[in-house]
């Protein structure tokens, strides 16, 4: 008697498949979000960068404007006004603030991206020069 040549899978081996793609599943999904929240994080770190750039490049500029350092009050002024631009970086809102009247603090409010992941607040400080008064 001859047996039948099989073309298809065995119950034993889809089941084995099966149990070794649960198995990797189970030990790569951690790994995978961990792996995509630190990379949310250091793009967030960069636009604080980004930011932390607008508001030096902003304060060079209104020295070579006016002559002489803007206040702290004028800058927080040109950095959060609309128009300028400066509150958006790509996909994130960003706000700038006084920091004790020497420097402006740059937080990121929200990004339209992604959830903002747990570990906030997203803000990095930068201190300038004396106030122009």
């Amino acid at each position: 008697m001859r047996r039948k040549k099989s073309n298809g899978f065995t119950l034993l081996e889809t089941i084995f498949v099966i149990v070794i793609i649960i198995i990797l599943m189970v030990v790569a999904l951690p790994r995978y979000t961990d792996f995509i929240e630190k990379a949310k994080v250091k793009v967030i770190q960069y636009v604080l960068g980004m930011g932390c750039e607008q508001v030096a490049m902003t304060y060079s500029k209104e020295i070579l404007i006016n002559g002489k350092p803007p206040s702290i009050i004028r800058l927080n002024e040109i950095l959060n006004d609309k128009s300028s631009g400066f509150t958006k970086i790509g996909v994130f809102t960003v706000n700038y603030t006084n920091h004790e009247d020497r420097g402006i603090k740059v937080t990121i409010i929200k990004s339209s991206a992604f959830e903002m992941p747990p570990g906030g607040p997203f803000e990095r400080t930068i201190i300038l020069a004396s106030d122009g008064g």
